[in-house]
């Protein structure tokens, strides 16, 4: 950025007037001068240049001698530029909690609709990078494969919970097999996917013809359910497989029963 007229303009963004952002430059490049010497270098009129001088002083752009007719010389761009920042900091620490409060209350976007396949693996990848310290999924291995590299990334660095309806295995993950895939295959016309991290969720299906669509949330309220029903049926599977075989058979045929009756 070596044309002058681009830094007067960046110094314009940060509170300087076009006559003030001139002023400072010019005193950086003269070292030191009155209001003539400034004007003239700065081809600002004599007439604005006290004027502008005077808003450096109060700004802490530069500093003055207080003769009669004063010599200014500018302050160092690293102490003047330091001061905007540290004060442009202190605003964004003050507001972020104001603005986010103010998002809790009206932000229409925290549950997304998402349709198509490719949109809908986006958010499920974009999940999976924010995601830290765990995350819980369920889904069919054909959809598991598809975020592999994911998942196995993650499983290097943090709790990885996986329920498969099917075989499937990860290194490094806490993987559980759905007892009765079958079953869940054909409870539901589509394959379907949960995946939930600290932060946010997603529902998803995916059709036999590729087509796939979702709802994401960071709504904890909404988002916990997912993550219980996946905490539900890991514990059901693994419950079910330490019952003696005839008492799971009978319990088996009791749950699905109810699943009839219960199912919408």
């Amino acid at each position: 950025m070596k044309n002058p007229d681009d830094i007067a303009a960046v110094l314009r963004g940060l509170g300087l007037s076009s006559y003030e952002a001139k002023s400072y430059m010019a005193l950086l490049a003269l070292g030191s001068g009155n209001g003539y010497a400034v004007a003239k270098h700065a081809g600002i009129p004599t007439a604005k240049v006290y004027e502008a001088l005077s808003a450096l002083l109060a700004k802490g752009f530069a500093i003055s001698d207080g003769m009669k007719t004063p010599l200014h010389r500018p302050v160092a761009p690293e102490k003047a530029l330091g001061k905007i920042k540290r004060g442009v900091a202190e605003k964004i620490e003050m507001l972020m909690p104001e603005l986010k409060n103010i998002a809790a209350r009206t932000n229409d976007f925290d549950v997304l609709s998402i349709k198509d396949a490719k949109p809908v693996y986006d958010a499920v990848r974009k999940l999976l990078k924010n995601a830290d310290g765990k995350i819980l999924i369920t889904a069919w291995p054909v959809e598991l494969d598809l975020f592999r590299t994911e998942l196995g990334e993650m499983a290097e660095n943090m709790e990885v919970y996986i329920l498969s309806n099917g075989k499937y295995k990860l290194d490094g993950a806490n993987v559980f097999t759905h007892r009765r895939a079958d079953l869940v295959g054909s409870f539901f016309p589509e394959r379907w996917m949960l995946a939930v991290s600290s932060k946010e969720g997603i529902a998803a299906t995916f059709d036999k013809n590729g087509d796939a669509q979702c709802v994401w949330t960071e709504r904890p309220g909404i988002f916990r359910i997912f993550a219980d029903h996946i905490l539900h049926d890991i514990s059901l599977n693994i419950v079910l497989s330490k019952l003696p075989e005839a008492v799971r058979g009978s319990m088996e045929e009791e749950l699905i029963e109810l699943r009839d009756k219960l199912r919408v």
